[in-house]
């Protein structure tokens, strides 16, 4: 088993279809919770709301919010009871508050959303004092994902999760396992992470294979974040995904614009020489962190509401010069949108810098995956493989009629002269990534683990090894 491709820890299941029963153990960590969370808002509930996030548009309203997580506190830790169901408890405090209370539909929603997140806490409180866990959880929303505690080393399915799912679990550095073995509880095990397939020595570097050599093909990485900086110092690759919306998972769904600028500072240092493509903020993922439910799709409209998180992303990213940024513009169904967009940002950015910005399109929407030859004035594509995934629903990832979508979209691009990305969970498969080279695709987004092995991988099938 290849070192790097193992995940180990203690196994827990967590079923949300039960009911939270309130123990005596549980009395003194409820009443702390509500405090963590309802200062936390405090700290934050002014930033979401200047981002586009937070529903109440009433700025009196917004300026009581102290005063009614005070209020909340008490009713709460004053009607607390052992032996009770937790959300029936929840249920009746909220009855009581519309009764009670002049409060709004939006403010009793803000309450809801308090609620369940102390809900939450109390599902994953078994875990908190553990220190590597590899979960399985049953019968829960993707939105339950990001309330992860940090023990949780992998979580485990049955089947493939959902592209959402998979990026959420990305954004935490969590590991996903496809495993039906029969795990039994509190037990501690040793599991594969990804498809390898090796043979003793097979695959690996005979010997230090630099970038070079790999010509025309690139390999790249996925950094968020500053958590998110590869461990291994000699690491170069030739370019550098960076999806922002996941760095805003660690910081409460805030983004703060001395946390992004010095990110960027030091990602422009350690890779001074590396193509940096920013893909613009995916408002999809902080709006399921705040488990909003409004945002579809991104167009102007969406900017608009939420202009201070592109702009503060951009005001980081720009403040210290490097020479090879890239834009990509993501969540887009329509040619019309993706137009307007990136003639608005082209144009901007020629307005303050008086350069012109290179920006492509990530196809991780159903109509750009199957529509990228109506798309014009792009630099690059950016095929998310998750995306695809769910959108195609293949028999494997190893099927023909999936494989051929994707050279599809590669064969427009050759033509046109357009640079091809890819990222995704299906790269993890030492198999799909071997079936992609042979298809001709030549940029791919890989794991910092699996980065030495697939170099290797590429350096043997372009020296003509049959065992590539």
């Amino acid at each position: 088993m290849y070192k790097q491709n193992v995940v180990k820890g203690t196994y827990f299941e967590i079923d949300f279809d039960q009911e939270v029963i309130v123990k005596t153990d549980d009395y003194d960590y409820l009443k702390e919770q509500v405090h963590e969370i309802t200062r936390k808002n405090n700290e934050t509930i002014l930033f979401r709301h200047h981002q586009g996030f937070f529903d109440v548009d009433d700025s009196y309203m917004i300026g009581m919010i102290t005063i009614i997580h005070e209020q909340l506190i008490r009713l709460f830790c004053g009607n607390l009871k052992l032996g009770r169901p937790l959300h029936k408890l929840l249920m009746e405090l909220v009855s009581y508050l519309v009764k009670t209370h002049q409060y709004s539909e939006d403010v009793i929603s803000y309450i809801w959303e308090i609620f369940n997140d102390l809900e939450l806490k109390m599902r994953y409180k078994p875990l908190m004092n553990t220190d590597a866990v590899l979960l399985k959880i049953k019968e829960a929303d993707p939105h339950y994902l990001f309330e992860l505690p940090q023990s949780v080393e992998a979580l485990i399915y049955d089947q493939r999760p959902s592209a959402t799912e998979i990026s959420i679990l990305d954004a935490l550095s969590i590991d996903v396992v496809i495993a039906n073995d029969d795990f039994k509880v509190g037990r501690y095990y040793k599991l594969q992470k990804n498809n390898l397939g090796l043979l003793p020595g097979l695959n690996l570097p005979d010997k230090q294979v630099k970038l070079q050599e790999l010509k025309p093909f690139e390999l790249g990485l996925n950094i968020n974040h500053l958590d998110d900086m590869p461990k291994n110092p000699n690491i170069k690759p030739s370019f550098i995904i960076v999806e922002p919306e996941k760095s805003y998972v660690k910081t409460s769904g805030i983004v703060y614009l001395n946390q992004r600028t010095l990110f960027y500072e030091k990602l422009f240092e350690r890779f001074p020489e590396s193509v940096i493509i920013i893909s613009l903020p995916k408002l999809s993922t902080v709006d399921l962190y705040f488990n909003q439910g409004y945002f579809t799709k991104l167009d102007m409209h969406q900017i608009n509401n939420h202009m201070q998180i592109f702009e503060i992303e951009l005001r980081a990213l720009f403040k210290h010069p490097h020479p090879h940024i890239k834009l990509s513009i993501p969540d887009i169904k329509n040619t019309e949108d993706f137009s307007y967009i990136n003639k608005e940002f082209r144009y901007k950015f020629q307005e303050l810098y008086n350069e012109k910005l290179k920006i492509g399109i990530d196809c991780n929407t159903e109509f750009s995956l199957n529509n990228i030859d109506q798309f014009r004035n792009y630099s690059h594509c950016l095929i998310n493989l998750d995306a695809g995934y769910d959108i195609f629903k293949p028999k494997d990832i190893y099927h023909m009629s999936y494989l051929k979508k994707y050279s599809e979209i590669n064969n427009i691009n050759y033509r046109r002269q357009k640079e091809v990305y890819v990222k995704g969970k299906d790269l993890d498969d030492l198999k799909f990534f071997k079936k992609m080279i042979y298809r001709g695709f030549k940029r791919y987004v890989v794991k910092e683990e699996l980065f030495d092995l697939y170099k290797g991988t590429i350096y043997r099938y372009l020296n003509g090894k049959l065992n590539y």
